[in-house]
């Protein structure tokens, strides 16, 4: 399997699906956590990285946080499988370096990562931000001021009709659900007074 196709399932000889899985092309080690949901779903939703269950699976989202995510919009009859769910870094983020010694591939693998999540911009029609570093390389201001309201950002078509950001959800799990099922009730109104 080359580089650049697509995760896939197989069936293997036992008759079980076998998960396939791309490495990263700019460090050339990292498995790849996906975006699952369909793909011609009108709503993106993302965040940062994989968490450790996440790489150790393939699958996003399917953590503490996901958990979160996925039963607080299940409240508005939003299943999983209805939306696209992904992050903008498909593996655990490069190290950064310090201001010293930066890490060369650092800008190269997040230029990689932004570009394949731009990609999944196209034709959605809603898009929910979660996390305060996704809104900050997307160049929207301090996560804290926004959560739960529309934002805009260059880099998001001007013809998605619901653009909102919100913490991550995991804040849900440290004594902010409140701020999370508000971000997410208010998306889901969103979604509901522009039929998608």
């Amino acid at each position: 399997m080359s580089l650049g196709e697509p995760r896939r399932d197989s069936i293997g000889p036992s008759g079980l699906h076998i998960l396939i899985r791309r490495i990263c092309p700019i460090c050339d080690a990292r498995k790849l956590v996906e975006p699952t949901g369909p793909v011609d779903s009108p709503i993106l939703v993302f965040g940062w990285a994989p968490g450790k269950k996440e790489i150790a699976k393939g699958i996003p989202w399917i953590g503490p946080a996901g958990m979160v995510l996925e039963s607080e919009l299940l409240r508005h009859g939003i299943q999983r499988n209805s939306y696209r769910l992904t992050n903008l870094w498909l593996h655990e983020p490069a190290e950064i370096g310090t201001k010293r010694n930066l890490n060369p591939l650092y800008q190269k693998e997040l230029d990689w990562h932004f570009s394949e999540l731009k990609n999944e911009f196209v034709g959605k029609r809603a898009i929910l931000i979660m996390g305060a570093e996704p809104t900050h390389i997307l160049g929207i201001s301090n996560i804290s001021s926004v959560t739960g309201t529309s934002v805009k950002s260059q880099f998001i078509p001007s013809s998605v009709d619901v653009v909102m950001a919100m913490v991550n959800p995991a804040q849900a799990l440290h004594d902010l659900l409140g701020e999370v099922r508000l971000a997410l009730d208010n998306f889901a109104l969103a979604l509901h007074e522009r039929g998608i």
